[in-house]
């Protein structure tokens, strides 16, 4: 049984010579050196410096590592935050930054992203004159340190009168099946 009809089958006959090494070798070296060209344009555009505005006598730009230690340096002044790590794309006028934190135990996420995004975005505006930030995309690589367990009163007394509904259950379960039925 063959898994291709008989016109495929023919042309792919026709075309097998292109599986011999000359053409092999061919594609083999095209594919390397599309890898090697998408490799280093990756590279000189993560080293582009950018432009956060321009003036009449030129141009004012910053070098991507200065970029990303000032965003570094803002996101561990945030309380909850024990390591940064940080990238950015330019998308014609806007900035797009990736951030990956090691996130204490004890802190609350919500709090530690919005003053994360917060921090962002004030440095920029107030070092740089950078407005389109968009988005601050933030991840957690890993938790710090042990958890702090506090339960607040309400959910205390939520849990506690779950539990002693649920012994209750048990006991009537219980005594429902040891007596004799009644006649």
């Amino acid at each position: 049984m063959d898994i291709f009809p008989e016109q495929i089958q023919s042309y792919l006959d026709e075309l097998s010579y292109l599986t011999e090494p000359p053409y092999i070798y061919l594609w083999t070296t095209i594919i390397v050196l599309l890898v090697v060209l998408y490799l280093i344009r990756s590279y000189r555009r993560s080293h582009r410096p950018i432009v956060p505005f321009k003036t009449e006598g030129g141009s004012i730009e910053i070098a991507p590592h200065t970029l990303r230690g000032i965003i570094q340096q803002s996101v561990l002044t945030v309380a909850g935050v024990q390591k940064v790590n940080c990238r950015h794309y330019v998308r014609g006028r806007s900035l797009k930054v990736k951030i990956a934190i090691h996130l204490q135990a004890t802190a609350r996420l919500k709090e530690v992203e919005s003053e994360i995004k917060k921090q962002v975005r004030g440095i920029l505006w107030e070092q740089f004159g950078m407005e389109n930030i968009e988005p601050i995309d933030i991840k957690v690589v890993k938790l710090v340190g042990e958890p702090a367990i506090h339960r607040s009163e309400t959910k205390t007394l939520e849990l506690d009168d779950y539990e002693v509904e649920a012994s209750i259950e048990e006991d009537l379960d219980r005594t429902d099946k040891s007596e004799p039925p009644r006649n």
